[in-house]
């Protein structure tokens, strides 16, 4: 009888060694495709950091000339002939098929996707994130969003301000109300590159989780080397001399950071060439 308990005790003993080794199994299972899930999805919202980062400093480097537009047509629209003749800026549209009337005024508009984070932050693996990390993402990406929707305001207001393009009589009221149109257009663009600038700073400080990422971009040396140079030219080519190459020294010390190499810096120096 005892003989036969103590058999019956293994056999039970087996079967929850057994039972514990597959919830074990599972459990690890479990924490592998988490963790794969996790590092493939945190490698597409870096991804779209690099771009948002990319086009952050773009939008810095041109701020001067931004300004510069602007104070060129109010001091027109504070003149008082009653004719309109239009100055425009063959840089400004050079490259620009899809208005019927030319630009005025003219800034980059640029969309930065935000699908990755939000398809990530309502799912199950979000819990998994560290709160800092979360809470960062969070608002870099809701500050993207609010920056595209921004953008998009920006460029049909920027649109409505195109009749200036046409010469024709104007009226003192009419130049105040393009004045008016001016100054919202001033104060949200003002607000772009305010927010540009703060995530600038803020993406320097984040401790990116996918270091490899950049390596996708094309990104040797030599090759960043050559490409940072041209894009300042096409730049300076639609903007003028007034683009501040030097803004994108954020994005160049990121990409020393992932990849591990240094990037010859005169490259930035204001008005520099390729």
């Amino acid at each position: 009888m005892g003989s036969g308990w103590k058999t019956f005790g293994f056999e039970v003993a087996i079967v929850v060694v057994g039972v514990v080794i597959a919830l074990l199994g599972n459990h690890l299972v479990t924490v592998m495709n988490r963790e794969a899930e996790m590092e493939q999805s945190m490698e597409a919202i870096e991804n779209d950091l690099l771009v948002a980062l990319f086009f952050f400093n773009e939008r810095e480097a041109i701020e001067p000339c931004r300004l510069e537009q602007e104070a060129n047509l109010l001091l027109r629209l504070q003149e008082d002939d009653e004719i309109w003749r239009p100055v425009l800026s063959d840089s400004l549209n050079a490259d620009n098929p899809i208005t019927t009337l030319p630009m005025v005024l003219r800034t980059p508009l640029r969309p930065v996707s935000t699908t990755s984070w939000e398809t990530f932050a309502e799912g199950e693996s979000a819990v998994y994130l560290e709160r800092e990390v979360f809470s960062t993402l969070s608002y870099l990406f809701g500050t993207i969003a609010q920056m595209t929707e921004n953008g998009y305001e920006i460029w049909r207001l920027k649109g409505r301000l195109s009749h200036l393009a046409v010469e024709g009589a104007i009226t003192p009221l009419q130049r105040r109300e393009a004045i008016a149109m001016l100054g919202e257009i001033s104060a949200l663009d003002g607000v772009q590159f305010v927010h540009a600038s703060q995530l600038s700073d803020l993406l320097d400080q984040y401790e990116f989780q996918t270091d490899g990422r950049v390596y996708e971009w094309g990104a040797t040396v030599e090759e960043f080397e050559q490409i940072i140079p041209r894009m300042f030219r096409n730049l300076r080519q639609t903007y003028g001399e007034c683009v501040d190459p030097s803004a994108y020294q954020d994005f160049i010390e990121l990409y020393e950071r992932l990849s591990g190499f240094d990037v010859d810096d005169r490259m930035l120096k204001r008005g520099s060439g390729p």
